[in-house]
């Protein structure tokens, strides 16, 4: 029965550990897939003439990203609350982080093309820089989470026995 108690224990751990580690994959997908969005966006307003709409429409991503843009130009056309839509996607994201993301998405389709353009590029930067932070938490803290759990678990374990 110490056993079966004991393996519970690391499995429970582990998938603690993992599940944190995994947040950190989570956000620097979500700057990835943004980061991917913004300059298909500009390509598109730049080079295409392509209606912000059919931008949205054509993009293609993970269906959760996906989600999160429909979502969002539900929001840019009906002037809803974009704070909702970025907690529903479960990231822990700060709140500079949330204001940056509303701040752009506010401000597309409300200006001329070189105006967008311009904003894109400028927001392309920014979020650039915050992929690049995403992914340095994530290469620094998502193992260390993961193993962190399966060693809590294993010495729980053999305390326990």
């Amino acid at each position: 029965m110490k056993y079966l108690i004991s393996c519970v224990i690391v499995i429970i751990s582990s998938l603690i550990g993992f599940s944190i580690s995994g947040e950190y994959v989570k956000k620097y997908k979500f700057y990835k897939n943004l980061c991917s969005f913004l300059t298909h966006l500009k390509i598109n307003i730049s080079y295409n003439n392509v209606f912000l709409k059919q931008s949205f429409c054509q993009y293609e991503s993970e269906k959760w990203f996906c989600e999160f843009l429909e979502n969002i130009y539900r929001c840019i056309e009906n002037n809803g609350e974009f704070v909702k839509v970025l907690d529903n996607l479960g990231l822990r994201l700060k709140e500079d982080e949330k204001n940056e993301i509303i701040r752009f998405f506010n401000m597309l389709g409300k200006s001329d093309n070189a105006t967008q353009q311009e904003m894109i590029e400028g927001n392309l930067i920014l979020f650039n820089n915050r992929l690049a932070i995403a992914e340095e938490a994530k290469n620094k803290n998502s193992n260390v989470y993961s193993k962190l759990g399966v060693g809590f678990g294993v010495i729980i374990a053999l305390v326990m026995v």
